[in-house]
């Protein structure tokens, strides 16, 4: 099936070729479940996660943005959970800080080709 080779390819290269920087702030972090192993993209060590083997990706941000990605059991495609943070000083800037995390994820989207 095309749709599922493209979106293996896709899932290799985020996993095999890790962006830098996505939306302006560095990745220094790549969990890969798969291989069970962390590469810390500052230092270029590895370290090795004890948890149990699953195709899961997950970049972690400089500024504290986690972007997990993983293939779907049941379809041809790639599911994305990104992990936005924003301050709330305010209740009354609830709306406010919630668009701005919409706007973003359309920015880690685009930045990542995804959009």
């Amino acid at each position: 099936n095309w749709k599922a080779n493209a979106f293996k390819r896709m899932m290799d290269r985020f996993c095999n070729s890790p962006t830098d920087s996505v939306d302006g702030s560095d990745v220094v972090l790549v969990h890969d479940y798969l291989k069970q192993k962390t590469f810390d993209m500052i230092s270029h060590l590895r370290h090795d996660i004890h948890l149990p083997k699953s195709n899961v990706l997950q970049y972690i941000l400089q500024d504290g943005t986690k972007i997990s990605m993983r293939p779907s059991g049941t379809e041809p495609k790639i599911k994305f959970y990104f992990g936005l943070r924003g301050n709330l000083n305010h209740p009354d800037d609830y709306e406010h800080i919630c668009q701005l995390l919409d706007e973003r994820a359309e920015r880690i989207k685009k930045s990542m080709g995804l959009s």
